[in-house]
């Protein structure tokens, strides 16, 4: 193996290295799970809700699972619902007493996610369980700037008439109306309602 990293390195030597770092490893996880470590609830409830698997996040919910359990993105079995516009799903984890506002890696809740794929009816059932109307990501947005991007007009009705502030500006000074892309009808309807 002329120029390569692993060239002079005796193989016998190398393959002792490989042996003695996979038993150290088998040791550490063999000492883990013999400590009574659960690895069985890591992340599990969100990966299944991100999936749309709503009878499995059920059996979960009933056999005592965390249902604010994120997953490596910070997004929970909540964030996944509203981003699918499950409501059954939402309605089971809302009943199960999911936190209603998690924040995920970008801040971004729930309703953020709801709003920009427009189901109202999930909308509806997070600021029934009394969601932030108005909460900002990371770079200021709120749900309602991502409805207006959507050019969702039932959305952007729906959060408006709940009280969300079409004045608030992201970190670009950009408000919903200029989130709204160009889209006459749903800038009209901003613009009313200032």
């Amino acid at each position: 193996m002329s120029g390569t990293a692993l060239e002079g390195i005796d193989g016998a030597a190398l393959t002792r290295r490989t042996v003695v770092a996979a038993a150290l490893m088998l040791l550490l996880c063999k000492r883990s799970f013999a400590q009574g470590a659960d690895f069985s609830n890591y992340n599990d409830i969100a990966t299944i809700a991100s999936r749309g698997k709503t009878d499995e996040v059920i059996r979960l919910l009933q056999s005592k699972r965390d249902p604010n359990l994120p997953d490596d993105k910070g997004e929970t079995a909540l964030h996944y619902a509203a981003q699918l516009g499950n409501q059954q799903m939402v309605q089971a984890l809302l009943y199960y007493e999911a936190a209603v506002d998690p924040r995920d890696q970008f801040g971004n809740t729930p309703l953020h996610w709801a709003a920009q794929n427009g189901s109202t009816a999930v909308i509806q059932m997070l600021i029934d369980a009394k969601a932030t109307v108005d909460p900002q990501n990371r770079q200021g947005v709120t749900p309602l700037m991502m409805a207006a991007k959507a050019g969702n007009a039932p959305a952007v009705r729906l959060l408006l008439k709940d009280g969300a502030d079409p004045h608030h500006v992201d970190f670009t000074g950009r408000d919903a109306a200029g989130w709204a892309n160009g889209k006459p009808a749903i800038v009209q309807m901003l613009r009313v309602a200032r």
